[in-house]
């Protein structure tokens, strides 16, 4: 079996899979782990947020599942589409960031 062996030197190995890429975030957007995120506590008192006050130490938190099924953000949500997450030149569409909510 061979060995590769990376020095110290090697800062990464780049490998650009794209397709591969979006097939796991499609994945992971219709089979969430978890429904929700973890709880945080607003740090300030929230005046205005989508027509909510939010006061301080008030416990909030993401429902991934709703975000990852949302028409308006996935037009098709309950479709496979890994091909939502690539750009024009098949390479990820970097503003798509639904998984670093909450």
């Amino acid at each position: 079996m061979p060995r590769f062996l990376i020095s110290d030197t090697d800062h990464h190995m780049d490998f650009s899979m794209p397709y591969l890429e979006a097939f796991l975030n499609e994945t992971l957007r219709m089979a969430s782990i978890g429904a929700m995120s973890i709880f945080h506590s607003a740090s300030e008192d929230i005046p205005n947020f989508h027509g909510y006050s939010l006061p301080k130490d008030t416990i909030v938190f993401a429902n991934f599942w709703e975000i990852h099924h949302d028409e308006k953000i996935w037009g098709d949500p309950e479709n496979f589409r890994p091909e939502r997450f690539l750009g024009p030149n098949a390479h990820m569409v970097s503003h798509l960031n639904v998984f670093s909510k909450g």
